[in-house]
Formats: C-alpha cells, sequence, structure tokens
C-alpha cells in the first residue's frame, strides 16, 4: 500500500467516501501521514450541513482552520419543521404564524453564525446550495402544520451578501419557505442583483421573486412594489441593469416541489395583499394564480437576454405549472361532458401541463401531465419523449436542470466542464417508457386522442407556442401527427 500512487489513493478515497460514508473515511485517514495528507481534501472538498449540524459545526470551528480551505461545495440541507398542536386552536396558530416555532429560531442563530464565522473562510468555495424539503407526510397526520416554519430572507440576503468572491455556482430552492408576515421585511431580489454578475449556474425557487433581479430600483432596492419594464429602460438608469459575462444558465421554478412550502408569488402583489393586511397562510389563496399567468420577470429575461445582458448564456428557463380544471371530479367530468369530441381530447391532454418559458427561443412549451394508476402518472417532456413514474421524479425530470444531488447529500451542478473533481451525482430516479409500462402495466395508458391507433401516425403532443408571455390555454393547442399536418376535423380556436 505504500507504493501506491497518490491518484490512485486520492482515488480510492473518494470511492470509500461515497460508497461508506465520510466516518469510514476519517478513520481510514489516521492510518499515516500520507494518507491523512491525501484524504483532507477529500474529507473537506464537499461541506454538507443539516438543520441539527449547522450550529454544532459552527461552534466547532469557530476559529478559522487550513481544512475550511478545501472546501470546494458548501450544502445547507435544510428540513422543514413541523408541529403538532391541538385541533381548533386559532391563538396557537397565530402565534406560530407571527414568531415561528421555537425551533425556529434555533436555525436561524444556527444560520447567522454559519453566515459570519465559516462562510467568509470558505476561500475556495465555488458552489453553494440552499435546499429546503419536507419531511414524509400523509393525509391524515395532524402534525403537519408548516406556517410556523420559515427562513427569514434578512437571513438569506445576509448569506447572499457574504458570499466569497470564489463561489461561482448558486441553488437557493427555499420550496416557498422564505417569507415573513411582517409588511415591511426584507426584499431578496437587489442581493441576487448584487451577485448575479459573478455567477455562472443559478437556479431559483423562492416564495417571490420580481424582476429587481435584473434592474434595481434607483431610488429604494428595497421597494417590493417596483416591477420594471426592460423594454422602456433609460439610458440613465443604464448602470442598474444587471450584466453577468459568466452566467451560463438559469433555472427559475415557479413548480413548487411536492409538500413544501408556499405557492409563488411576485413581489409587487405579495406587498399589495400584505399591505392590505392579508396573513399567511391565507396569501396562499392567490398563490396558485401565478402557476400559469405569464410573469413580467420571463419577458424581462427575454429582454435582458436579447440586450446582450448574458453573452455566454446556453439556458434561461422559467417553469410552471397549468390546471385548467377544477379538482373535483364531479365538475370536472361535467364539464367534459359539454364539449365536442376535439375540445375534449385536448382538455384531458392539456388540462394539467408544466409549462417551460424557454427565454432564448423565446417559446412557451406546454408538457401534458396525466395520472395513470398506481401512483404513476406519463409526461411529455420538451423533446416530446414520453416517461412515466412518480409525480415529484417527473416534477424533477420537466425542469431539467444542471443542478443535481451526490449520494452523501452534497448538492451542485453537473454536466459537461462542470462538475467539480471527486463528485459522482446519484443515479437518476427511475422513469419508464411507454413499452417498459406496458410490458408492467395493464392499468392504464397514454391513449389520450384517438388518433393514437392509426397506424404510421405518431401525434404530436410538445407543441411549442410563439412567445414567454402566452396566456396558455388547452384550447390552443394543435391536434398534429409528428410530420407537422393538420388532423382532419381539428377545430383548433386559432
Amino acid at each position: 500500500m505504500t507504493h501506491l500512487l497518490p491518484e490512485i489513493l486520492r482515488t480510492v478515497f473518494t470511492l470509500v467516501r461515497e460508497k461508506h460514508g465520510l466516518g469510514v473515511l476519517k478513520n481510514i485517514s489516521s492510518v499515516c501521514k500520507l494518507w491523512r495528507e491525501i484524504a483532507q481534501p477529500v474529507l473537506w472538498s464537499h461541506l454538507v450541513l443539516s438543520n441539527d449540524t449547522i450550529q454544532k459545526f459552527t461552534q466547532i470551528h469557530e476559529d478559522p482552520s487550513d481544512r475550511l480551505e478545501l472546501v470546494r461545495s458548501a450544502t445547507l440541507q435544510i428540513e422543514v419543521m413541523t408541529s403538532t398542536f391541538p385541533e381548533n386552536d386559532p391563538d396557537l396558530q397565530e402565534f406560530y404564524r407571527l414568531h415561528g416555532f421555537p425551533r425556529t429560531h434555533d436555525l436561524h442563530q444556527g444560520l447567522n453564525g454559519f453566515i459570519t464565522s465559516i462562510l467568509p473562510n470558505l476561500k475556495a468555495l465555488i458552489s453553494l446550495s440552499v435546499f429546503v424539503s419536507h419531511p414524509s407526510w400523509t393525509k391524515d397526520d395532524t402534525s403537519w402544520y408548516p406556517t410556523g416554519f420559515r427562513l427569514q430572507t434578512e437571513v438569506l440576503g445576509q448569506l447572499l451578501r457574504s458570499l466569497p468572491a470564489s463561489c461561482r455556482d448558486l441553488e437557493l430552492d427555499t420550496g416557498g419557505c422564505d417569507w415573513s408576515s411582517a409588511v415591511e421585511s426584507h426584499h431578496l431580489c437587489p442581493d441576487i442583483w448584487q451577485v448575479l454578475p459573478r455567477l455562472r449556474h443559478v437556479k431559483l425557487r423562492l416564495h417571490s421573486l420580481c424582476s429587481s433581479v435584473l434592474l434595481r430600483s434607483p431610488s429604494n432596492p428595497e421597494d417590493r412594489l417596483y416591477e420594471p419594464d426592460l423594454e422602456e429602460v433609460s439610458p440613465l438608469n443604464a448602470e442598474n441593469l444587471v450584466h453577468a459575462a459568466q452566467l451560463t444558465s438559469l433555472s427559475v421554478c415557479v413548480l413548487a416541489r411536492l409538500n413544501a412550502g408556499s405557492p409563488f408569488h411576485l413581489c409587487r402583489d405579495l406587498q399589495h395583499k400584505l399591505n392590505a393586511g392579508a396573513k399567511e397562510p391565507y396569501l396562499a389563496v392567490g398563490g396558485p394564480y401565478y402557476s400559469a399567468k405569464p410573469l413580467s420577470l420571463t419577458s424581462n429575461l427575454v429582454h435582458a437576454y436579447r440586450s446582450g445582458c448574458f453573452p455566454s448564456v446556453t439556458k434561461i428557463e422559467v417553469v410552471q405549472q397549468k390546471h385548467s380544471f377544477r379538482s373535483d371530479r364531479e365538475a370536472y367530468q361535467e364539464d367534459l361532458s359539454k364539449m365536442t369530441e376535439q375540445e375534449r381530447q385536448r382538455a384531458e391532454l392539456y388540462g394539467h401541463s408544466i409549462l417551460i418559458r424557454d427565454c432564448i427561443e423565446n417559446k412557451t412549451y406546454p408538457m401534458p401531465i396525466h395520472y395513470i394508476d398506481d401512483d404513476m402518472c406519463g409526461l411529455y417532456d420538451k423533446s416530446d419523449t414520453c416517461v412515466i413514474g412518480e409525480r415529484k421524479h417527473l416534477y424533477r425530470h420537466a425542469e431539467n436542470t444542471v443542478w443535481n444531488e451526490t449520494v452523501y447529500g452534497a448538492r451542485l451542478p453537473f454536466g459537461t466542464g462542470i462538475a467539480l473533481a471527486g463528485a459522482t451525482p446519484k443515479p437518476p430516479p427511475t422513469l419508464l417508457t411507454r413499452k417498459e409500462w406496458r410490458q408492467r402495466s395493464k392499468k392504464g395508458m397514454l391513449s389520450w386522442r384517438k388518433e393514437e391507433g392509426r397506424t404510421g401516425v405518431k401525434i404530436k403532443r410538445v407543441v411549442p407556442l410563439d412567445g414567454v408571455d402566452v396566456k396558455f390555454d388547452y384550447t390552443m393547442m394543435p391536434l398534429l401527427p409528428a410530420r407537422g399536418e393538420r388532423i382532419p376535423g381539428d377545430d383548433r380556436i386559432d
């Protein structure tokens, strides 16, 4: 073993970390001085902290050490905290809404310590991810009360302002948990504007966003009512327009992850509601409205791209979802009964779709998703390929971001020329093709159109629409074979 080349040992130690965990690798590193010197960079290259370990790690490493300079990626894996409370206790609910769970204060204290004591010393940091997940739950679980959990936007803003100069990749995926009940709360978008010029790969899934990530208000950056129009930028305000020469990919996810956070709001509309006295969780009533509404942010992203603000970018996408029908099954069937055959085919296909707003192509891609059976759904993705799997996995497949997770929980971007050394992405969830689903189950298939059985005809389902500002409706969609010919009898509303 003493004659093994350092490169081979480094590869072995990386495999040990991925297969057996950091504890085993830590024990191995104590065998001898040579192994320790090689294993230390592997141990520290990807830092993963959770609710329970953030504060402890900060206390142990409060004094700067050379080890912190070995960190290349940092991941804050935060799990939503829930609480059990007696049913119909409005006083306790109001207390949680105003002040949060007691444990959320401990989390914020740990985050503040990490930001002030640890983050400035991560001088070689390349990638940072803040990812919020929700524990597994069922509809009968009375402990599921997330309103008392929140990530304060002030803390996230401080984190962004404290990013080391070396950091180039950023994921802020709070699942909608970054909200405040205060009428005057911190506006996070100007902080994103501040760091965007030096970033390469960015993914955002936040409770609220606006175009201030592109054009900062010259008078008051904290103004959440400010929603600029990049088509009308004056030369005097040009210095406040973002210029991100290194930005390669930007993914904005309005599509909420299952079982996490509150629905999305535009900053301006959120502030109007707060000014009118609306309170969480009642803000969520209007949240789904943004799932398919064309966002001014999306149109402004197109204008920014065409104005040369992102000369190196290869991907700018906003992901939304669209429900055309009420969730009530009887009402849904009643709606279908009033339609023509062609309308019904469109409604059944596009009634629930995931929308990809491609800001480089200036196109909207409606991708139909459909429940089949056995908790399985089918999705036609952006390339018009059918995949079948669990809904949460199909959502992730539809988003198609460069961000992925390793087997030990580190989240960072992967792709050609992207991945950091010594990081291997976790195998993706298993998704089935139509053929594999036929072989596995006879309970349902994706024959959503009568023309499906016509010999030699492949129905084109994902038909891009011109513009990212399209207010999508299922009646807009054609019924076309793949070669682009209209199907006889197509009564599409143009």
